[in-house]
Order: C-alpha cells, then structure tokens, then sequence
C-alpha cells in the first residue's frame, strides 16, 4: 500500500457530538448560563431524536452538537474538580472540553454567572501564563474556560 505524503488541509473541528437526556435544559445552560448561541432545533427524523448546535461565540465551525437521549444516563459527578484516576477513565472517554475567553474580566463575569445558577467550578488555576477553571454542565460534562494574562492564548 502506498502513503501518500501530500498534507490534507484540515481547517480545525467543525462539531463534536454529545447526548444530552435534556435537550432542552442543555439549552438553557449553554445559552442562558454560559451566554452562547444556540441554533434551531431540528425534530426527529428516520428514527432520530431532536438536537441542535450551540455555538461558543463567532467561528465558522457548527460548534457543540447536542442529540437528545431521553433516558442517557447522567454520569455520576468526580468528588472533586480535579482530573479523574486513570483506572477509572475507558478509552475515547471525553475528559472535558475548554472554551477561549478573551481576558480575566470575562472569566470573573462567567464565574458570577455561575455562581448565580449555582454551577459546581473549580478555583482559579495559575498555568503561568494562562489561566483557567473547570465547571459541569447539566449533563456533568466537565468544561473548561481558559484565558490568557497577555491577551495571546
């Protein structure tokens, strides 16, 4: 078999599929809680359930895909906010996702939006030059924002 060395042009992620037992609740946290844009909802269709994107600020890409699964099961929530046993983790598992955010003011403003929904975060982490913290969403699903001190992430 013979490999090819040509480069293929990849332009990045486009969306990452997650179920949701709630569509509707995802919705509301990603877009009333944590301020995104949430496009419409497309129904069922060959047997499917309802689902939509949600964006996380302006890129090209379709951003967060969310399929609704009724009866998905939660997973149960670490003890604490910090990176799971690695007995514990199965292949292909998603460990969390980060979002970009511009600057600290923004991060303190997500962190009092949190707060206000009463969202389970993480303290502030020092990385040197980045900065971040950790959250869960409505489906326990670990997130991440990370900003830099400099502006440059």
């Amino acid at each position: 078999m013979t490999t090819s060395t040509q480069p293929i042009p990849w332009q990045g992620i486009d969306h990452p599929a997650l179920a949701t037992h709630d569509l509707d609740e995802t919705i509301h946290f990603y877009r009333d809680v944590l301020g995104m844009q949430a496009g419409e909802i497309y129904e069922a269709r060959g047997g499917k359930t309802r689902h939509c994107f949600i964006k996380p600020g302006a890129t090209p890409a379709q951003g967060l895909h969310f399929w609704e699964m009724p009866g998905a099961q939660l997973p149960p929530l670490p003890e604490s906010l910090e990176w799971q046993r690695p007995a514990t983790i199965m292949a292909g598992t998603v460990f969390h996702i980060a979002f970009s955010l511009p600057n600290e003011m923004a991060a303190q403003a997500l962190r009092e939006r949190l707060r206000q929904h009463d969202a389970r975060m993480s303290e502030i982490s020092d990385l040197g030059h980045l900065r971040s913290m950790v959250f869960f969403d409505n489906n326990h699903l670990m997130l991440e924002a990370i900003w830099s001190m400099d502006g440059e992430l």
